[in-house]
């Protein structure tokens, strides 16, 4: 399986993307298999846990706020490649988790 999750930004961060429009794929990319898990507009494939307030904003999912909290995929993947852009506060505590149980 391979996933492209294109254009992350937490904690009240904005970003262009690096490799062209935020959230598409290349005809190559789709022929190759590869998925997006962010449509750049809404938090569908995504919920929320904790008590941050989440949204999509200019291409990005974005958490404003001092609550804590994060997002987990609807989805249950078995192996896959995974590609992202990620940027955060500097006093943020926070990363990408992988295979984290279902709550």
């Amino acid at each position: 399986m391979r996933l492209a999750l294109i254009l992350v930004a937490l904690s009240g961060y904005g970003a262009g993307h690096a490799w062209g429009q935020p959230n598409t794929l290349s005809a190559k990319e789709k022929a190759e298999g590869w998925i997006l898990l962010f449509d750049g507009k809404t938090l569908n494939g995504w919920e929320p846990k904790g008590d941050a307030q989440w949204k999509a904003v200019d291409g990005a999912l974005v958490s404003e706020g001092p609550k804590a909290g994060y997002l987990a995929t609807t989805d249950t993947f078995g192996d896959f490649v995974l590609t992202l852009e990620f940027r955060t506060g500097a006093n943020t505590n926070s990363g990408i988790y992988l295979r984290a149980a279902k709550e």
